[in-house]
């Protein structure tokens, strides 16, 4: 029945399973494939080919008759296609010498790998099986990576220090590694309720931001701090801080749609006491400093000290405020999906309020929100300082009838600060004598603030002064 010319030899750690009901023709089969290279075993029926393939796991062919007695051809191709591990691959190649388009439609929806009409060559037959061979084999190939990688990421999901954890639709828990529980205080599957229970306090600052990032939309990722109370035996820190990323995770399956919110989490206990400490030196040192410059003033005998004395002791108080301002930021309290630090409109305010008072209330700030950092908030109460100063002495707010309008805009990542003075005495240029504070204004090193302030003395209404900042580096 099968004509079998000379034909490359096939060899592999794959083998080939031949059903089919009539002995000689599973026999001829059997053995043309054996000598061409090919390890081979044989079923005389599809219920003896499901026994093989649960105990034979390198069978990776099969060539089966499409009509045997009981489980047909086709039949066997849905149950191995349908309920086979990609590990475990098989490519099911059926002999027909009577298909009808039925039947070849059925085949190809199992997902049989070709469909061969009797009488058949041997060599057409060799050359499918091969090729069938070695696409299970690239299947398994394939298969047994993508495990390797599964398990690998298994192993460093449970292993890495940072708590890693899903949130469904459902606000469940559904998915945390070791570290997440340990750092939650959680037993593994809870409801984030338990969290509520033992934290009520959290549930206002974590609910809200996992519900958001669950819907999706612009600014959903964010992070937060989390400050969990700690047992008795806790040690110096009675609370635990934890830095809490919250993002969302795609979903596989449908492009478009959130499927959890993701959680990293980082104890940053350690951190938080450090930088608390650190706030409270800082604060004592500015306390410390402005006693010494009060207790010089009064024990000089010169104009000129106390002036200086009372000139620098402005200059600290309006850093201390600054320092006040952004002390949340520099302890480490984030709020989820808002800038760290402090608004640029709530920082003018503040260091110009001793100034707005004397001058009879007669500075309008304006401008959209902007967030000021720690980094760039003391250059930047300075610079206003020296500008309200300058004015109070010499320019706008000398004079009952002057103003000042200190306005801001972004375009981009562009900010321009502008400081006009009106209403003040008449300015004929710079001034002939340039003091610490115009150098001060014009410096190039006043943290984010590095291209100082450009001031602008042509206007004889009253001294303009620019400052431009990239936004990103002024919110750090």
């Amino acid at each position: 029945m099968l004509d079998r010319p000379g034909i490359p030899t096939a060899g592999g750690p794959y083998s080939v399973l031949v059903v089919d009901d009539e002995s000689a023709l599973r026999e001829e089969l059997a053995t043309g494939l054996q000598d061409l290279g090919f390890p081979v075993r044989s079923a005389a029926d599809a219920e003896d080919a499901l026994a093989h393939l649960a105990i034979e796991p390198d069978i990776a062919v099969i060539l089966t008759d499409i009509r045997m007695p009981g489980l047909s051809g086709i039949a066997l191709a849905e149950q191995i296609l349908a309920s086979g591990l990609p590990s475990r691959a098989v490519e099911v190649v059926l002999l027909t010498g009577n298909a009808s388009l039925d039947d070849a439609t059925r085949a190809l929806r199992a997902g049989a790998f070709d469909l061969l009409h009797k009488p058949a060559r041997f060599a057409d037959i060799a050359a499918v099986v091969r090729r069938a061979l070695a696409r299970a084999a690239g299947r398994r190939t394939a298969a047994l990576a993508a495990e390797q990688e599964r398990l690998e990421l298994q192993a460093l999901y449970g292993a890495v220090p940072v708590g890693l954890g899903l949130v469904g639709h459902d606000l469940h828990l559904d998915r945390a590694n070791p570290a997440l529980i340990e750092l939650l205080g959680l037993p593994q599957g809870a409801d984030l309720r338990r969290l509520w229970e033992a934290a009520p306090a959290s549930r206002a600052v974590l609910e809200e931001p996992i519900r958001r990032v669950l819907a999706g939309g612009k600014g959903a990722a964010g992070s937060i701090r989390l400050q969990l109370p700690q047992g008795a035996d806790a040690g110096p820190a009675a609370f635990r801080m934890l830095d809490l990323r919250i993002y969302p995770v795609p979903d596989a399956h449908a492009p478009g749609r959130i499927f959890a919110a993701g959680l990293a989490c980082l104890d940053v206990t350690a951190e938080a006491m450090l930088l608390r400490e650190l706030d409270h030196r800082v604060k004592n040192a500015y306390a410390s400093f402005l006693g010494l410059v009060h207790a010089s003033a009064r024990n000089s005998a010169a104009e000129d000290a106390r002036q200086m004395a009372k000139d620098l002791a402005r200059r600290v108080s309006a850093l201390a405020r600054a320092h006040d301002l952004v002390r949340p930021a520099v302890a480490g309290a984030l709020q989820f999906g808002a800038p760290e630090g402090v608004s640029l409109a709530v920082l003018a305010r503040e260091v110009l309020a001793p100034y707005a008072t004397e001058a009879g209330d007669r500075i309008r700030i304006r401008g959209p929100e902007v967030a000021i950092g720690p980094r760039a908030a003391p250059g930047l109460a300075l610079l206003l300082h020296e500008l309200a100063t300058n004015a109070l002495k010499h320019g706008a707010l000398s004079s009952a009838a002057g103003n000042v309008a200190l306005e801001w805009q972004v375009e981009g990542d562009r900010l321009t600060l502008d400081w006009r003075e009106s209403g003040g005495p008449s300015v004929a240029g710079p001034p002939a004598r340039t003091g610490f504070g115009s150098r001060l204004l014009r410096q190039a090193d006043l943290g984010a603030l590095r291209q100082g302030v450009e001031l602008d003395w042509s206007d004889p209404d009253g001294l303009r002064a620019r400052l431009q900042a990239p936004v990103h580096l002024l919110g750090a």
